[in-house]
């Protein structure tokens, strides 16, 4: 089961390249999902919400199709907001990694890159028939740039010692 959601997250849609592309936003949310692949049922229900410096995402939407292929199909009663515009149901789209809406004429407006890590929080699976459901939550993952900052700090911490080290059998 945890196969088939990381490939749900990994499929992606191609569509018409946008006007405004900003971000990364880091976001977080929460879940609930339903597979069912002998009557090829691939429910999911999202609310997700998000800010950076550069822009803004969130809202509240449902997927439902064949197994993997729930990307880009979404319905939402709320519909999205990305960085302050509101798209209505049908006019955007989400593949795991982006989320983009749409004009009236379905050219595209806004795109915002997501960054979140997904956690499967409860899982039930009926293997005779085929079927699981469960929760999850989005959590927040940090920017690649956070990632490089850390990992200098951590080398100037394992070479501070060294350093000192050395000056200190020198003077002997």
């Amino acid at each position: 089961m945890k196969l088939a959601l990381i490939a749900l997250l990994l499929a992606s849609v191609s569509h018409a390249t946008p006007i405004t592309i900003t971000g990364p936003i880091t976001i977080t949310g929460s879940g609930t999902f339903f597979q069912d692949t002998l009557s090829a049922i691939n429910s999911w229900d999202l609310s997700f919400s998000g800010a950076s410096d550069t822009g803004s995402a969130g809202g509240y939407f449902s997927c439902n199709g064949a197994p993997f292929s729930c990307f880009g199909t979404y319905s939402s009663p709320l519909g999205v907001t990305i960085d302050g515009m509101h798209f209505s149901s049908g006019f955007f789209t989400f593949n795991g990694f982006s989320i983009t809406g749409f004009d009236s004429q379905h050219q595209p407006v806004k795109t915002e890159t997501l960054i979140y890590y997904e956690s499967l929080t409860s899982e039930s699976c009926d293997h005779a028939n085929f079927t699981c459901r469960g929760t999850f939550v989005l959590l927040p993952t940090p920017e690649p740039a956070t990632w490089l900052l850390s990992a200098a700090g951590l080398a100037v911490l394992g070479l501070w010692p060294r350093r000192a080290a050395s000056r200190g059998q020198g003077r002997g």
